[in-house]
């Protein structure tokens, strides 16, 4: 296939002009040869000249005659040389036109302007659309547009402008739809009228924009919606940026209204020097991570914040804005002073309770005891008793069946009230205790620790010890004193007197017989 191009155009120029010169070289002998017909004439009419005269003139004409054979020799040398150094560039610009064409990586064609058929289309193009050389050849590229109506519009604007580039989407052979850039030119192709077209496949361009847009609007969503304060400021201390979340928390209604208000972060902190420690922080580790302060609102109320927040720069290294994440902890403050009030408070209780107070793990050592407790089991210190007490099931309980009866209780109800059980003492005796206890676990469920007290009952429990025994002597006299009493009545009643006449009676007749 033969393409035509401008390089290929002004090599038939040139050929043209050395085809100009070979005339002129012609004329030039044309007229060297008119010059020695003058001669021989002057040479016929001129017999007054000498003999050295006719001889330097006969020496002209044969230099002449030499001279008009070699340019004429000369000259059908270099038309042909010319011939066919024009017709090698020629072949050459082929070869590196079709070398371009199919390393390049966007497609290339050139199809009539009247259907759009194919006149030539290199790899790519064939790549592209998924056919064939020859399948492509026999098509219009007007097939593979999604909607014909882009054809129109893109010709029109073609026509009209001499040129056209823009985003079109295209479909594949088997129906596959893609964006592409096209751009097209009109061209002149065989001396016909024709369009170079050039088609460079964005689908994954456009696919990483869609996903940018809605990463975007997701974002946008996120920044909007989001509970938390989100913000960018400038490094000299002033928003760029703030969502609705972090405009409320500062007291104003909306995240325009403190944009608008020149904010400056600097007056929110409560701290002065809050700031400069926030910007040294993040200028040695590039970020921070819940840096809490004190910041001032609009309405000059104080809450607690925590900050979490980066520094963003450009590809030079410089510094462009931080970006960052603000919550507002102030309920979580008070709560944290609260519990440090009830915790020293506790604290107080624990170590001053009359009774034994306890924290234990459930493979059987104790966390935490108070100093009740180490003084109930005759330990010099909560320490001492933690450290000494490996194994609670042997060294505490007399009867480990009571251990496996509390585990128990503690796994059916989480708790047990007033649970007694005999206990060793350090020195070796043995007590009894009430235990109140329950089961710690966490929001899974499984268990953590046990929390409980006790309190030393041996004294109730040797108190009630006798007044069993009491109260069992007692019954051994009631029931004495009731028996005696039983007998007597029925002693006097006139059935056992009957019973006791008839007993007499054969008695007195067996000693009689």
């Amino acid at each position: 296939m033969t393409l035509d191009d401008s390089a290929k155009d002004q090599l038939q120029l040139e050929l043209e002009r050395l085809n100009g010169e070979i005339e002129q070289l012609h004329d030039r002998l044309m007229r060297l040869q008119q010059e020695k017909i003058d001669l021989e004439i002057m040479l016929q009419v001129t017999t007054e000249h000498s003999d050295q005269i006719l001889q330097s003139l006969q020496q002209q004409k044969s230099d002449l005659e030499i001279l008009i054979e070699a340019t004429t020799e000369h000259s059908d040398s270099l038309a042909l040389e010319l011939q066919q150094i024009a017709h090698e560039e020629r072949r050459q610009r082929e070869e590196q036109f079709q070398l371009i064409t199919a390393a390049t990586p966007v497609g290339l064609s050139i199809t009539q302007v009247v259907d759009g058929r194919f006149l030539y289309a290199n790899q790519m193009m064939r790549e592209i659309f998924r056919l064939s050389p020859k399948a492509l050849l026999d098509r219009s590229i007007a097939e593979f547009y999604c909607d014909l109506a882009d054809r129109q519009r893109v010709l029109s604007i073609l026509f009209q402008e001499q040129q056209f580039q823009g985003e079109i989407l295209f479909k594949r052979m088997d129906g596959t739809p893609f964006w592409a850039l096209l751009s097209l030119r009109p061209f002149r192709f065989q001396d016909e009228d024709a369009i170079l077209t050039v088609l460079y496949d964005i689908t994954d361009r456009k696919q990483a924009e869609q996903a940018l847009q809605q990463a975007e609007q997701k974002y946008r969503g996120i920044f909007e919606n989001a509970l938390e304060g989100i913000y960018q400021s400038t490094p000299d201390g002033h928003y760029i940026s703030v969502n609705p979340a972090f405009a409320r928390m500062m007291g104003y209604a909306s995240n325009e209204e403190m944009l608008s208000s020149a904010h400056e972060i600097s007056r929110e902190y409560v701290d002065e020097a809050g700031r400069d420690e926030f910007k040294r922080l993040i200028q040695a580790q590039g970020s921070v991570t819940g840096f809490e302060r004190q910041s001032y609102r609009r309405d000059g109320s104080i809450i607690w914040i925590s900050e979490s927040a980066r520094a963003v720069h450009d590809e030079q290294g410089n510094l462009l804005y931080y970006e960052g994440i603000i919550d507002d902890i102030t309920q979580r403050k008070q709560v944290e002073a609260a519990l440090r009030v009830a915790e020293a408070k506790y604290r107080g209780i624990f170590e001053n309770a009359v009774e034994g107070i306890f924290r234990s793990s459930p493979d059987g050592t104790y966390v935490e005891v108070n100093p009740a407790m180490a003084t109930i089991y005759g330990f010099s210190s909560p320490e001492a008793m933690c450290q000494e007490i490996t194994n609670i099931a042997q060294q505490i309980y007399v009867n480990s069946d009571d251990r496996d009866r509390f585990k128990c209780l503690m796994e059916a109800h989480n708790e047990i009230k007033d649970f007694e059980y005999a206990v060793y003492h350090r020195d070796g005796r043995v007590f009894w205790i009430s235990e109140w206890a329950r089961a710690i676990r966490d929001a899974e469920g499984t268990l953590l620790y046990y929390e409980g007290s006790c309190v030393d009952i041996t004294k109730r429990k040797q108190e009630e010890a006798a007044l069993k025994q009491q109260l069992r002597e007692l019954q051994v006299e009631i029931d004495q004193t009731k028996r005696q009493k039983e007998v007597a009545a029925i002693v006097e009643t006139d059935y056992f007197q009957q019973l006791q006449a008839e007993v007499e009676r054969l008695r007195l007749f067996e000693d009689g017989q």
